[in-house]
Parts: C-alpha cells; sequence; structure tokens
C-alpha cells in the first residue's frame, strides 16, 4: 500500500523518489519466484532506473496481477482514495474462474491447478542458490496449489504426490514401460529425492548439476505422466458418462491442460515469453526457434500450436460425448509431445560434446542426462540398441567423455524410432549441429551391426465398456 501511495504521489511531488525505492526493494525481490518477466519489468522500473510516473498504470497494473502469487487479493490491498484523483488508477479485478490457459478456454476452474507450475519456479530460485532444504520442502508439501478449496488450512497439490501417485497406471502401457524399464514405480521421485540429498551418483555432483536433475525430471517427467494421467482420465470419465467427476469438478482434460501449460504462461495466445513457462508447453517455446520449427505465422512454435489444436479437438470429442475420438487424440498428444524431449537430447548433445570429462560440474550434463531419461524407456521399448547410443552418450556415469560417438551419432540412433512413434523428422528439425532427417534407418544398423528392427507402436486398449480396441498412435 505505501509503494503504491508513493508511486501516486510522484505525479505531483518531487520527494518520493526514495521512498519508492525503499518500498519497491523489499517487494521486488520477492517477485522473483512468481513470475520472471514480471520481476525483470519491475527491477528495471524501481531498482534499475529511477521511478517514471507516467508508467503508473502499466507498474501498477503488473504489481496488480502478483497479488495473488504473493499471498493476499486485491480485496486485501484496497484502491486509492479521493486524495489521488488526480491519477488514473488502474482497476484490479480478481481472477476470472475459468482463466483461459495460453488460449485454451477450459470448460470448469482449473486456475488452482495450473499454479504447481509456481511451485517448480520457486524450487528453482531456491536449488539456484543453494537452498535444497527448502526446495524440497515445497516438492514435499507443496505452497500454491490449493487441492481442496473450503478447508483450513487448504489441502495441497503437490509435486511428490504427483511423482508417486497410483493415478499414473492410468496411462495404459506408457507407465508400464517407465516402470519396468526403471524397475521403480516411482522412479522420478527416486531421482529427485537423490538430487535433493546428494545420494548415489549425485553425491559427486555439483549444486548447479543436482538443480538440474531436480528441475528437468519435475518438468519432464513427473509433470509429463500426471498430465498423461488427467488426459486418460477425461476419457475413463466420458465412458462412464461422469466427465465431472472429479475433485472440485474440475473437468479432467482441463487438468491434463493446466498440467502441460500452467499459470505462468498467462491466459493469452501464444502465452508468455520463454522466460517464464515451466512445463511442457515453455519447452516448445524455447525449442521452435532452436531447431527451426516455428509455426507458420513465426509467433510460436510448431510444435505449441499443434498441441493447443489437440487440446481444442479432446475438449470437442468430450462435450459430444465421442470417447474413443478422444482416446485417439490422447494417443496423438502422447506422441506428439515427446518432440521437444526428443529436441532437448539433440540440443543437450551439441552442448556436452565441447565437454572433454564427465567430471566437469557443467550443469549442461545433467541436463541432458535429465532429457535422456525422459525418453529412455520408450527408446528401449523400440530397438534397446537406441537406448544403449544415447544412455552411452547422453548419461554422466564419469568413465567416458560426454556424447563420445558425437552429436550426429545421437541423432541417428533417435531417426532411427521416429517411424515407430509416428513423428516426422522434419517435426524435430535441425539445430545446426546435428541433423535428425540426415540419414535413415539403415545408416543406423549399419553402425550398430543390427539388422533393421521392425516394431509398430501401438497400444492395446484394456477392456473398455465392454470393447477392447487397439489404437495405433
Amino acid at each position: 500500500q505505501l509503494l503504491i501511495h508513493y508511486m501516486a504521489e510522484a505525479s505531483y511531488e518531487d520527494d518520493t523518489e526514495n521512498w519508492i525505492k525503499l518500498y519497491a526493494t523489499m517487494i521486488v525481490s520477492q517477485t522473483t519466484t512468481c513470475k520472471n518477466s514480471s520481476y525483470q519489468f519491475l527491477y528495471d522500473m524501481f531498482i534499475k532506473n529511477p521511478y517514471n510516473p507516467d508508467m503508473f498504470e502499466p507498474v501498477l497494473g503488473d504489481l496488480q496481477g502478483l497479488y495473488g502469487c504473493l499471498g493476499f487479493t486485491c480485496e486485501d490491498v484496497g484502491t486509492l482514495g479521493d486524495y489521488y484523483s488526480a491519477v488514473q488508477a488502474v482497476q484490479c479485478n480478481p481472477v476470472p474462474e475459468k482463466l483461459p490457459l495460453a488460449g485454451y478456454q477450459p470448460m470448469t476452474n482449473v486456475n488452482p491447478h495450473a499454479l504447481i507450475d509456481q511451485d517448480i519456479l520457486e524450487i528453482k530460485q531456491l536449488t539456484t542458490l543453494g537452498l535444497f532444504t527448502a526446495a524440497r520442502r515445497i516438492y514435499e508439501f507443496g505452497k500454491h496449489s490449493i487441492k481442496k478449496s473450503g478447508e483450513y488450512p487448504p489441502p495441497l497439490r503437490t509435486l511428490k504426490g504427483m511423482a508417486t501417485s497410483n493415478n499414473r497406471k492410468k496411462v495404459l502401457n506408457y507407465f508400464d514401460i517407465f516402470k519396468d524399464y526403471w524397475g521403480d514405480m516411482n522412479y522420478a521421485d527416486t531421482f529427485v529425492e537423490e538430487a535433493f540429498n546428494g545420494e548415489g551418483k549425485m553425491k559427486t555432483a555439483s549444486d548447479a548439476q543436482r538443480k538440474e536433475i531436480i528441475l528437468k525430471t519435475i518438468q519432464y517427467q513427473t509433470m509429463y505422466m500426471y498430465a498423461l494421467y488427467e488426459c486418460q482420465d477425461a476419457v475413463d470419465d466420458c465412458i462412464s458418462g461422469d466427465q465431472l467427476n472429479n475433485i472440485d469438478a474440475a473437468h479432467a482434460w482441463d487438468e491434463c491442460v493446466a498440467f502441460f501449460v500452467g499459470s505462468l504462461e498467462g491466459p493469452m495466445w501464444p502465452g508468455a515469453s520463454e522466460n517464464d513457462g515451466m512445463l511442457h508447453f515453455n519447452l516448445g517455446t524455447h525449442q521452435g526457434p532452436t531447431f527451426g520449427t516455428l509455426s507458420s505465422s513465426g509467433s510460436t512454435s510448431k510444435f505449441n500450436e499443434e498441441l493447443m489444436e489437440l487440446f481444442g479437438l479432446g475438449k470437442g470429442a468430450l462435450e459430444r460425448n465421442q470417447c474413443k475420438e478422444a482416446l485417439n487424440i490422447v494417443h496423438k498428444i502422447e506422441r506428439k509431445t515427446l518432440i521437444p524431449l526428443i529436441q532437448g537430447v539433440l540440443q543437450c548433445a551439441t552442448k556436452n560434446d565441447k565437454i572433454q570429462s564427465f567430471d566437469m560440474e557443467s550443469e549442461h550434463l545433467a541436463e541432458g542426462e535429465a532429457f535422456a531419461k525422459a525418453i529412455l524407456p520408450l527408446l528401449d521399448f523400440f530397438d534397446s540398441r537406441v537406448a544403449r547410443t544415447v544412455r552411452d552418450n547422453m548419461i554422466m556415469d564419469g568413465t567416458e567423455r560426454p556424447v563420445i560417438d558425437g552429436p550426429q551419432a545421437v541423432a541417428d540412433a533417435l531417426a532411427s524410432v521416429l517411424d515407430g512413434l509416428n513423428i516426422d523428422c522434419n517435426e524435430i528439425g535441425s539445430d545446426g549441429s546435428t541433423n535428425i532427417c540426415m540419414n535413415d534407418q539403415l545408416v543406423f544398423d549399419e553402425m550398430s551391426g543390427g539388422e533393421k528392427s521392425s516394431i509398430a507402436f501401438a497400444f492395446t486398449v484394456a477392456t473398455i465398456a465392454g470393447i477392447i480396441s487397439t489404437f495405433t498412435l
């Protein structure tokens, strides 16, 4: 309130700068765990430069957008009185219940679900500072994402709970592939806890490497599988005839979108800048320019554009009670969301090829391992030789130099399973150092001394409502 008071007074008083700087310094630093772009904007407006009264409206609007993250509401702060009538105040409106997610209009209120990305952002900030114990508390107990309203204290959704939930079993066959490969039902939680505690191979890892394992595992293994569960749950609800059979009457399909997109992308298409988001959608934003896979308009990645289209088609199928069509769309989402993960492996292969030893403390080594682990079980399902090549080049083991066979060898190995995944190599693109479209299956077969493997990537869906169906992605 005092910051806003002096901001308004600056329009007609000359001695407000020191007061603005004082109160802004106390507030702006706390916004680092809310939204990177807002923090940077407020830092520039208040700390880096003298406050400009002509910027009152956009600055106040940005502040108001952070109230929820900071733990209070517009009503708590109040409005400017008549004394400030010379200043055009920005109206502070409550967040609408069905706030869009990067342009997707949910059918129900999933605002609390989408806020799980703010837990991830805060874990990122804390681990960057080496505060692993504090970050682990958020991982285990949650902070921003309320699971059920109307209770005090409200129960919170937790990332650890999502990483260990039995609900993931609903991701038919997909989850079993991951569980069986790692020999651990809670594989993602195991990786995260080892990094938090500095145990196992993480005992000799740098803090930067531990941070990358924690973040990338949460983002692209925990959140990935749980989001797919929500997609499948929506189909199950469709088949059962009860599409609103979820906590707080939140539609499972909207929850699926919320866990792929998150709150930090904002309500408008095409989402926020690449510095803001924390989930799969943001990864697509990052990879589009890097791999030359932007949409025709150039405003976002082609992946994000096509993923959002699938979200809309799935919503429409469920509204029409077309359960089989909705299930087909779920399988397309399973396939589509592998694209930025494959791009992540290739990008890290290029980065890590410049590093001479696994003993170095580079966070890119851990980043590459986390991306590789996000797809290794599926690669092994198709062809164990492909998984072995990616594992030998991307997993930190301390015995060989990183990317021992070179980035293009990793690309060639991945190229050999794209047909099975029903992914066109042009959907992956090229980062300028690797080209996944360069060589065909036979090149990798000759390099690895094997024969061409032919495995159809099909998921047999168990008996649903008395009908057994098989869908190929």
